[in-house]
């Protein structure tokens, strides 16, 4: 980043040498960036994302065309091994279904987005909220600034990215269900009662019509086989969206439980080990707990 910066003076590279107490490292270094910056809009994203050309001129161009404080894009996913698609493409019918993306553009303050790979916000809205303060131990960084950005009554929107945004997501199988290690639990709020329920509404609405089907008979065994492919087809469409082949689709039963897996060994490693080791560092869970962003 240093030679990138001899070559190019716009580019500013800040070096943080030590972490204040009550703060994740990575939210401290937006936050420390955020302070240096001084254009009009600021952009989180991940160091692996890859961007078009044109990515951000057509990103600011809708911002300000439709007057929003907050765009997320979801990236296009750089496709991987067979398995890897399938787990990645049920992450996305499950953060489909909780999100509901189409009411993200609307008033209600429920219904909020954020995207790791490109959370663009006006420098002024990041100011208003408070920046990453609020949510300076909180784990799900970025979907926690689109809920900021929600609970302050400001306007966001969420856009698939066309391909001007691209990420693989995790480089195997076994990486997607790693990389949520640190993730998956902080998900439910560190709340073993909470992933007790969503563990079984997953495998009540994915896995529940094939029992229904096999223990049914007449019009409900009928409407078991419907509701299997119509979950079939979604998740098939959205896997397609995504960038993967739509022939994941016989994968989902397996898809489904693979990434419990991934929940329940994410919420068995930091209750084992007291909380989260992210990097380099460990963070406590009650201190993770006591600063959820709710």
């Amino acid at each position: 980043m240093d030679r990138l910066a001899a070559e190019d003076p716009r580019l500013r590279v800040i070096h943080v040498e030590s972490l204040p107490d009550g703060w994740l490292g990575k939210n401290h270094a937006m936050h420390v960036a955020a302070q240096a910056a001084r254009g009009e809009f600021l952009l989180f994203t991940d160091g692996d994302v890859l961007f078009a050309a044109d990515a951000l001129h057509r990103a600011v161009a809708y911002a300000e065309h439709t007057r929003i404080d907050h765009l997320c894009l979801s990236p296009n996913l750089v496709p991987g091994s067979y398995f890897e698609n399938a787990l990645v493409a049920y992450f996305i019918l499950l953060f489909t279904a909780g999100l509901q993306p189409w009411l993200v553009p609307s008033r209600l303050r429920f219904v909020y987005a954020g995207m790791g790979a490109f959370n663009m916000l006006r420098h002024s809205a990041y100011r208003a909220i408070g920046g990453h303060v609020p949510i300076r131990l909180d784990v799900l960084d970025d979907v926690k600034l689109g809920k900021l950005v929600k609970r302050h009554g400001m306007r966001q929107d969420l856009l698939g990215a066309q391909d001007r945004v691209r990420v693989r997501w995790q480089d195997s199988a076994w990486g997607v269900i790693r990389g949520l290690e640190k993730n998956g639990f902080a998900s439910c709020d560190y709340s073993l009662p909470l992933l007790v329920f969503v563990s079984a509404l997953t495998l009540a609405v994915t896995l529940g019509p094939y029992l229904g089907a096999c223990l049914l008979t007449g019009a409900p065994a009928l409407g078991c086989i419907a509701t299997i492919l119509l979950l079939h087809v979604m998740y098939a469409a959205l896997a397609h969206q995504a960038g993967f082949s739509a022939w994941v689709f016989p994968a989902l039963p397996l898809a489904c439980l693979g990434m419990l897996f991934a929940f329940w060994r994410s919420a068995i490693i930091t209750l084992r080990q007291g909380g989260v080791r992210w990097r380099d560092t460990f963070y406590p869970l009650d201190l993770l707990r006591a600063n959820v962003y709710r």
